[in-house]
């Protein structure tokens, strides 16, 4: 798996989402509990810019611009530049009070969770979005590896749902990450 090829192609897929939501839209529930579809595209563009920054914020959200899609463009471009700069993927993140983590991790997080969320938003806003599986496949094996069960609460993820064997690659990412995937 080439894991910034894998960050291009998901923010592109992301973006041709993000593209399809009209601001009517925003308010409309999500997969992710307690966040509607203003609440997490803010949360998706904020990550986008934390890791831009070289400042990993799992949490992080942004205000959202009346063009949010021009704006998630622009994060999505500033992020894949930062992991594209020489040595990007090199080295650790300290973390206060917390065990320092390779940089590779933290974009092996930023695939999956802008990965999600993809799918969350397309989920929320009745979109069906060409999905690659073998990127789907490549984050559900990136996911199990960077959310062990015992930090999901932590994290913020529910238990892992049973997935159906014949789901697609995405729908069983979801299930691992605790949303109820449609059969």
């Amino acid at each position: 798996m080439d894991l910034l090829d894998h960050l291009q192609q998901t923010f592109a897929m992301t973006a041709s989402i993000v593209n399809g939501i009209t601001p009517a839209q925003l308010g409309l529930p999500t997969p992710c509990d307690d966040w509607n579809v203003g609440r997490l595209l803010s949360h998706t563009i904020g990550v986008l810019d934390a890791f831009a920054a070289r400042e990993p914020n799992p949490t992080a959200a942004a205000p959202l611009d009346d063009d949010f899609a021009a704006q998630f463009s622009a994060s999505a471009t500033a992020a894949l530049a930062a992991w594209r700069a020489p040595g990007a993927l090199d080295g650790v993140v300290a973390r206060p009070g917390r065990p320092p983590l390779p940089w590779s991790v933290f974009a092996g997080i930023n695939l999956v969770d802008t990965f999600t969320h993809a799918w969350d938003l397309a989920q929320a806003t009745g979109q069906q979005p060409k999905i690659d599986e073998d990127l789907a496949r490549d984050c559900l094996a990136m996911a199990q590896r960077v959310i062990p069960d015992d930090a999901r609460a932590i994290v913020g993820f529910k238990p892992a749902q049973n997935p159906v064997p014949s789901q697609s690659a995405s729908a069983q990412l979801a299930a691992f990450l605790g949303r109820a995937t449609p059969t």
